[in-house]
C-alpha cells in the first residue's frame, strides 16, 4: 500500500481537475492485455491501486454511502420524487458518479427536459461524450432484462477487433454485477476510473459474484473486503465476511425476522415493510402502514395465489430501474425468492440468495425455498439432511395445496429440489403434473437450463408418460411455442396408438382430465395435427382444431384458459385462416389497421424512448451525430449491415422492428399469406386442379378410355413443376432462400430515405404509415416480378416439361395414338390457368366484404381431401344462377353447414361412392344452396328443420349436439340472422338438402 500522503498525491479527486471515465485511445491497450488469458497476472497489482484510491478518498466514499442509504429510504418510504430532491445535493464531483448517472436515468427516465439538463449540466470526458453517454442513458431508460445487454450494444457499437475493448468496458459499466467472467485487474483498471465510490460497488460485486460462482473467495477478495469495510463498514461490506467466515450466518436457521435488517433499513421506519416483504409466515393480511406504491405493490405479490399483473409489473420495473441500490437489491432478492422472475444461472441465483439471507438475517423459510436455497443449504451446512432441514421450514407445516399466498410455490418447490437433490426425476416428474397449472403469464418456477440437461441425459422415454408429457407442455407454453420437437416426439406414440383423432382426444381427456384443455388449446394447432398425422390436409387440420376445442368446452367446460372469449378468438383465427385461403384475386389482401395496433402495442417503450432523446441541439452531450456501422439481423434471418448516425438507433428500431412485424405477423405477415395462400399446396392445387378438368372434358378424336388413362400420367410432372417453381419463388429473401422475389430487408438509401421521412414525426403511427407506404411500393414491384416469372418461366417451364413428359410416354404407350393432342390441350388449359392466376400477384385494390361460393367449395374440398382421394366421395363445384356471396364474418358458419351438409348426404347415400353436388336455388324468400347426393334406397321422405340463431357461445356449444341436421338448421339461422326452416327430402335414388343461406327481401347479399 502506498503511504497516506503519497495516496493522496495520486489519487484525490481533484476538484477542478478529476473527470471521471477519461478514457483515451492508449488505454485499450492495456485494457486488451487485461482481457486476455494471461490477465490475471495483474490482479494483485491493480488490486493493490484501487485499494489505494478508495482510502485516498475515503471521505467521499463515505459520504456517497450515506448519500445512497438515504436515497434508499427515501424510495421505499417516500418515493422517488423525494430521492430526487435528496439527489440535488450531492457534491459536483459525485454528481460524476455512475451511481449518480444511474439515479438519474431511473428517476428521470420519461422525463426528456430534466434528464438532458442533468446531463447538460454536468463536466465529461471526450470518451464519454463520443461513445458511453448515448447507450448508457439508452439502457437505462428502457430498463431491459439483463440478457438484453449485448443484443442493445450490437445496435449501438460496431462489431470487430476495433472495438472490443471499448464494447466491453461499456457493457462490464452498465451491470457490472453481471460479469462473471472478466478478469480481477480489467475490473479494477476500469475501477481507477470512475469515482471510489463506484470502485468499492465493483468490488463487492465482484466479491459476491465470485463467490457465487466458485462457492469461496480467494486471497485476493478477502482482502478487498477488508480494506472496504476499513473505509465505510456498510452492512453489505459486513454481510460478506459474515457469510464467508467462521461466523457464518448461513447456518443459523431463523423462523422469525430479524428487525434490524441494513443500515438503510431502519426498523422505526421500514419495521413493518420489511416483515410484509421478507416474513415467514402468512399475514392476517393487514396492509403495512405509511408505504408507497412500490412496497404496497411488492407486499401484494406475496399475499396473493397469482399477483395481479400490475403489482407485478410496478415492483420488477422499480427493481429494474433501481437494482443498484439497496432498495433494489432487496427487492430483486424478493422478487427471486418468490419466483417471479424468470429463473437465471446460478451464480445469479446464488448472488440472490446470500443477499436475502443478509436481509432476513440467516436461513428462514423464505431463504431456504428460494430457488438454489435447498441444495445450497444442504451442501454447506455440515451434516444436514434434507429431512431436518424440512423439519426446520415451518411454512411447509401446512397441508399440500391449501396455501392461498404466493408461497404456495415456494412450497412446491422445496419439494421438487428434494427430489432433484435425490435423483428421483420420475417422481419429480409426477410432482410437476399434480401441482404446476398451465397459467400463461405466469412463471412456473422450475430451471428450464436444468431441464433441458435432464432431457439430454435420460432422453426421451420418461416423457412419453402423461407426467413428462405435461412437463414438456409447460416449457413450451413458458418458453412461448418456439420449440416443439421434443413435445412432438413424445406426443407421437400415443397419437399413432390411437389410430385417429377422436381416439386421441379420448386418450387425452381419461390420461390428463382438466389439464387436457392446456394441451389442446396451446399444442394440438393445425399445424401439429399434420405433424402428428392426425389429419391429411391443412383444411382438414383447421376444422379439426375448433373441433378440439369445441370438445374440451364440452368436457370440461368453460375456465381461466377456455373461456367463451377464448372460443370467440379461436373462432376469428379459424375464419381468418379459411378466408387466407379464398382463391380469386386479393390474395395479398393485408388488413394494415391490424398490423399497426399490433405494432403500436409493441413498440410503445421503444418510440417513447425515440422522442424522449430526439434533439436537433449537436452540443448535447447525450446525442451524437457519430456515425456507426452494425449489422442488424431480421426476423426472418437476414442480415443488413448499415451505417447510422448514433442518434438516429432508437429510430432506426422502430422502423425495423414494423418491419419486423410485416414480415412475421401470423395473420396479416407476408410470411403467413406466402405459406398459407401460396405454398401451402394452394397453387399447386389450382394447377391440378386444370389437369382433373381436362379429365373430364371432351377431346375431339380421343377417347374416353384413352383419355381418363393418359391424362393422370401428367399430374406428377405438372406437380413437381409447380412445387419447384413455388420453392424457388415464393419466399422472403434469406441466405438458403436465394432466388425469393420478397424481400423486405431496406438497402442503405432506403433506410435513409425512411429515417428522413420518419424523423420529424411525434406519433408512432405516422411513422407506421411512411413505413407501410415504402413496403407497399415494395410489395407492388415484387409482384409485378412474381407476375412476369409466373407467366414467363413457369408457363415455359410446364410447356417444356408436358412436351418432354409426352415423348416418355409415347415410347413406353406405343399402341396409345392420342398421347400428343391430350398434351396439345393439356398446355393450353395450363396457359389458361396461368393468366387467370396471374391475378393472384396484383396489389388489391379495394377490400372485399364477401367471398363467393365457388372459392368456399375449395376449402370444402381439401377438408374432405383424403374420401376425396380414396375413391369414396365426389365433390361437384357449385352449379347454378343464383349463388348467393357470403360476408367475411359468416364465412366459418357456412364452411361448417356446408361440410356437415356433405356428411349428412354422405349417410344417406349408401353406395360405395357418395357423389354430392352442391346448387344454388332461390326462391320467394330466400336463396341458398342445396346439397344433394345419389342414394341406394327408392323410399320417400320429407323432414322440415326449424333452426334459430345461435345467443351465445355457450349455445352454440351445447345445443345440437346430438343431431346434425339440428346444427345445420341453427348455422343457416344464424347466417340469415332469423329463424329460418331447413328441408331433408328423401326421392328414390337421390337425397337434397335445402339450406337457406340469404333473406331476399329486403337485404339481397349478406
Amino acid at each position: 500500500m502506498l503511504s497516506e500522503f503519497l495516496g493522496k498525491e495520486l489519487f484525490d479527486l481533484k476538484n477542478d481537475t478529476w473527470v471521471n471515465l477519461a478514457l483515451t485511445d492508449k488505454d485499450w491497450t492495456y485494457i486488451a492485455r487485461l482481457r486476455a488469458a494471461n490477465g490475471h497476472r495483474f490482479d494483485r497489482s491493480y488490486l493493490n491501486l484501487t485499494l489505494n484510491y478508495i482510502a485516498a478518498n475515503a471521505d467521499r466514499v463515505r459520504a456517497m454511502y450515506n448519500a445512497e442509504a438515504a436515497v434508499s429510504r427515501l424510495l421505499l418510504s417516500e418515493g422517488p420524487d423525494a430521492a430526487d430532491l435528496h439527489q440535488q445535493t450531492l457534491d459536483k464531483k459525485d454528481q460524476q458518479s455512475l451511481f449518480s448517472f444511474r439515479l438519474a436515468c431511473a428517476l428521470h427516465h420519461s422525463a426528456k427536459d430534466e434528464l438532458v439538463a442533468y446531463f447538460s449540466g454536468i463536466h465529461y470526458s471526450a470518451w464519454m461524450r463520443k461513445r458511453f453517454l448515448y447507450p448508457f442513458v439508452y439502457f437505462f431508460i428502457n430498463r431491459p432484462p439483463d440478457d438484453f445487454i449485448d443484443h442493445h450494444l450490437s445496435h449501438l457499437l460496431p462489431p470487430g477487433y476495433e472495438n472490443a475493448q471499448e464494447r466491453a468496458v461499456i457493457e462490464f459499466l452498465l451491470k457490472d454485477e453481471l460479469a462473471y467472467d472478466a478478469s480481477f485487474s480489467f475490473k479494477c483498471y476500469v475501477a481507477l476510473t470512475v469515482h471510489p465510490y463506484d470502485a468499492c460497488e465493483i468490488l463487492l460485486n465482484h466479491c459476491e459474484a465470485t463467490y457465487a460462482k466458485n462457492g469461496m473467495l480467494g486471497e485476493l477478495e478477502r482482502r478487498a473486503i477488508e480494506a472496504v469495510i476499513d473505509v465505510v463498514p456498510t452492512s453489505r461490506s459486513e454481510l460478506l465476511p459474515a457469510l464467508f467466515g467462521k461466523e457464518n450466518c448461513l447456518r443459523e436457521f431463523r423462523s422469525d425476522i430479524q428487525q434490524d435488517i441494513e443500515s438503510c433499513f431502519p426498523k422505526e421506519e421500514f419495521g413493518g415493510a420489511i416483515d410484509s416483504l421478507l416474513g415467514t409466515a402468512v399475514t392476517d393480511g393487514r396492509q403495512p402502514h405509511s408505504l408507497n406504491q412500490f412496497v404496497r405493490a411488492a407486499a401484494q405479490l406475496r399475499l396473493k395465489h397469482y399477483p395481479h399483473v400490475f403489482d407485478y409489473e410496478i415492483v420488477v420495473s422499480f427493481a429494474r430501474a433501481y437494482w443498484f441500490t439497496g432498495a433494489g437489491r432487496v427487492l430483486g432478492a424478493y422478487l427471486t425468492s418468490l419466483y417471479l422472475l424468470p429463473r437465471r444461472e446460478r451464480p445469479f441465483e446464488l448472488r440472490e440468495l446470500f443477499r436475502l439471507a443478509g436481509f432476513c438475517g440467516g436461513i428462514t423459510p423464505l431463504v431456504a425455498t428460494a430457488p438454489r436455497g435447498f441444495q445450497h443449504v444442504v451442501t454447506k451446512i455440515p451434516n444436514l439432511s434434507p429431512s431436518a432441514l424440512t423439519d426446520h421450514v415451518a411454512l411447509l407445516n401446512s397441508p399440500r395445496g391449501t396455501r392461498s399466498d404466493r408461497v404456495w410455490l415456494n412450497q412446491v418447490h422445496f419439494e421438487l429440489s428434494s427430489l432433484e437433490h435425490a435423483g428421483h426425476f420420475r417422481p419429480w416428474l409426477q410432482r410437476v403434473f399434480e401441482s404446476l397449472p398451465v397459467m400463461p403469464g405466469y412463471l412456473t418456477g422450475i430451471d428450464w437450463s436444468w431441464f433441458a440437461e435432464m432431457v439430454r441425459l435420460v432422453r426421451i422415454e420418461p416423457f412419453r408418460s402423461p407426467a413428462g408429457i405435461y412437463a414438456l407442455l409447460l416449457q413450451y407454453v413458458e418458453g412461448r411455442r418456439k420449440e416443439t420437437n421434443t413435445l412432438r416426439i413424445a406426443v407421437e406414440p400415443a397419437a399413432k396408438a390411437a389410430g385417429g383423432l377422436d381416439s386421441f382426444l379420448k386418450w387425452c381427456f381419461r390420461s390428463f382430465g382438466d389439464k387436457a384443455v392446456p394441451l389442446v388449446r396451446y399444442f394440438l394447432t393445425a399445424d401439429m395435427l399434420l405433424w402428428l398425422q392426425l389429419e391429411s390436409n391443412y383444411v382438414a387440420a383447421l376444422s379439426s382444431r375448433m373441433r378440439c376445442i369445441e370438445m374440451c368446452a364440452r368436457e370440461f367446460g368453460f375456465g381461466p384458459l377456455l373461456s367463451e372469449e377464448t372460443i370467440v378468438q379461436e373462432q376469428k383465427a379459424y375464419t381468418a385462416a379459411l378466408l387466407a385461403i379464398n382463391v380469386g384475386a386479393n390474395q395479398f389482401e393485408i388488413s394494415w389497421d391490424i398490423l399497426k395496433k399490433d405494432v403500436a402495442l409493441a413498440q410503445g417503450d421503444v418510440y417513447n424512448a425515440y422522442l424522449a432523446f430526439r434533439e436537433d441541439d449537436d452540443s448535447s452531450a447525450i446525442l451524437t451525430l457519430a456515425k456507426q456501422e452494425t449489422d442488424y439481423y431480421f426476423a426472418i434471418g437476414q442480415r443488413a449491415r448499415y451505417l447510422i448516425v448514433n442518434r438516429d438507433w432508437p429510430l432506426f428500431s422502430v422502423i425495423a422492428g414494423i418491419i419486423d412485424t410485416f414480415m412475421e405477423h401470423p395473420a396479416q405477415g407476408i410470411e403467413s399469406l406466402l405459406a398459407i395462400r401460396i405454398r401451402h399446396n394452394t397453387l399447386r392445387r389450382e394447377y391440378l386442379a386444370a389437369v382433373a378438368q381436362i379429365n373430364r372434358a371432351n377431346i375431339p378424336n380421343v377417347s374416353g378410355a384413352d383419355r381418363e388413362y393418359i391424362v393422370p400420367k401428367f399430374e406428377a410432372t405438372v406437380g413437381r413443376v409447380v412445387q419447384e417453381w413455388v420453392d424457388k419463388y415464393m419466399h422472403q429473401k434469406r441466405p438458403n432462400k436465394v432466388h425469393a422475389v420478397f424481400d423486405f430487408v431496406p438497402g442503405q438509401e432506403d433506410l435513409d430515405g425512411l429515417l428522413d421521412s420518419c424523423r420529424n414525426h411525434s406519433e408512432h403511427g405516422r411513422t407506421f404509415d411512411e413505413v407501410s407506404r415504402w413496403i407497399k411500393m415494395r410489395l407492388d414491384a415484387q409482384l409485378q416480378t412474381a407476375r412476369s416469372l409466373l407467366s414467363k418461366e413457369l408457363r415455359a417451364t410446364l410447356q417444356t416439361e408436358i412436351e418432354n413428359r409426352i415423348v416418355t410416354l409415347q415410347i413406353e404407350e406405343p399402341y396409345i395414338h392420342s398421347i400428343r393432342e391430350i398434351g396439345r390441350v393439356l398446355v393450353a388449359a395450363l396457359n389458361q390457368q396461368t393468366d387467370k392466376l396471374m391475378e393472384w400477384f396484383a396489389m388489391p385494390s379495394v377490400t372485399g366484404t364477401n367471398v363467393a361460393i365457388d372459392d368456399l367449395h375449395l376449402a370444402v374440398c381439401e377438408r374432405f381431401q383424403t374420401e376425396i382421394d380414396g375413391g369414396t366421395l365426389a365433390l361437384g363445384r357449385p352449379t347454378g344462377r343464383h349463388a348467393p356471396l357470403i360476408l367475411k364474418d359468416n364465412v366459418r358458419m357456412v364452411y361448417d353447414l356446408w361440410c356437415e351438409g356433405v356428411l349428412n348426404a354422405v349417410k344417406h347415400s349408401g353406395l360405395m361412392v357418395s357423389r354430392v353436388r352442391i346448387s344454388s336455388y332461390r326462391n320467394s324468400r330466400f336463396s341458398g344452396l342445396m346439397i344433394s347426393s345419389k342414394r341406394a334406397c327408392l323410399d320417400k321422405a320429407e323432414q322440415d328443420v326449424a333452426g334459430h340463431p345461435y345467443t351465445s357461445v355457450h349455445d352454440a356449444l351445447f345445443r345440437d349436439v346430438e343431431s346434425g341436421l339440428a346444427k345445420i338448421a341453427s348455422l343457416s339461422a344464424s347466417v340469415v340472422g332469423d329463424a329460418v326452416v331447413v328441408r331433408a327430402v328423401k326421392r328414390p335414388r337421390f337425397f337434397h338438402l335445402v339450406v337457406p343461406l340469404v333473406r331476399l327481401n329486403p337485404v339481397l347479399v349478406i
